[in-house]
C-alpha cells in the first residue's frame, strides 16, 4: 500500500466534473462546460502534467 499521499496521487487522473462557486443568488458557472475536458498526470520522478480544454469547441479553421 502507498503510505504517502503524493504516493497515491502517481498516476493519470480524469476530472469528472468542474463548478465556479456562484456568488450568492447567482447562477453556477460551468466554466470547461459539460462534461470538462481534461486529465492531471503526476509522475513517480516528481513531474506533473495538467491538460484542459472546454468540450464541444469547433476545430479552427484551415490556415490558423
Amino acid at each position: 500500500m502507498k503510505d504517502t499521499l503524493g504516493e497515491q496521487l502517481i498516476g493519470t487522473w480524469k476530472l469528472e466534473s468542474r463548478l465556479g462557486n456562484p456568488v450568492a443568488g447567482s447562477v453556477p458557472v460551468f466554466h470547461m462546460g459539460e462534461p470538462p475536458m481534461s486529465i492531471i498526470m503526476y509522475t513517480q520522478d516528481g513531474y506533473m502534467s495538467a491538460q484542459l480544454m472546454r468540450c464541444g469547441r469547433q476545430n479552427f479553421a484551415l490556415g490558423d
